[in-house]
């Protein structure tokens, strides 16, 4: 059983079918977002969003190892059986990719991250795309999701080459 972190400051928002629950630390700064929303017929969708940052920054692994901590111990909280939380290692490769991928800046950028995509890679990106998606329309930031999604199709389209 997790225990949370001392410091730590949250900030609810009611969503019309759920809650998003921000988190900062007092020191550390901005964490990143827990989201709760009921989707009919299935029960409870969980999101987690961390903020972003560099990896080879001390202070965002620090950031990103409070943020598990105080998620994992609300996880814990729930009823039923949640998943733990992945460990620090695969949140800086989901992370990182998707981050590579979100700032790629046109078509030919585009072309050349596809090309360096293995295919564990492209599994793994399009599985965290898909998390994005869900978590921005479970918000219902739209732009955001078309946006993505566009992003998505036309590496899919490169990728199919």
């Amino acid at each position: 059983m997790s225990t949370m972190p001392a410091g730590i400051i949250t900030q609810p928002q009611r969503l019309h079918n759920g809650m998003i629950y921000a988190f900062s630390h007092r020191t550390l700064g901005k964490l990143g977002r827990l989201i709760l929303t009921d989707v009919p017929g299935r029960g409870m969708q969980i999101s987690a969003e961390a903020e972003q940052g560099n990896f080879s920054d001390p202070q965002y692994l620090k950031r990103l190892e409070t943020l598990s901590q105080v998620i994992q111990t609300l996880l814990d909280a729930l009823p039923g059986e949640n998943p733990p939380m992945p460990d620090l290692v695969a949140l800086k490769q989901r992370a990182s990719l998707y981050q590579r991928f979100i700032n790629v800046q046109d078509a030919g950028e585009m072309e050349q991250f596809a090309r360096g995509l293995n295919s564990q890679e492209q599994t793994l990106l399009f599985e965290v795309i898909a998390d994005n998606v869900s978590t921005t329309m479970q918000t219902q930031d739209f732009g955001s999701t078309y946006g993505i999604v566009q992003r998505e199709n036309d590496l899919r389209r490169l990728l199919a080459r």
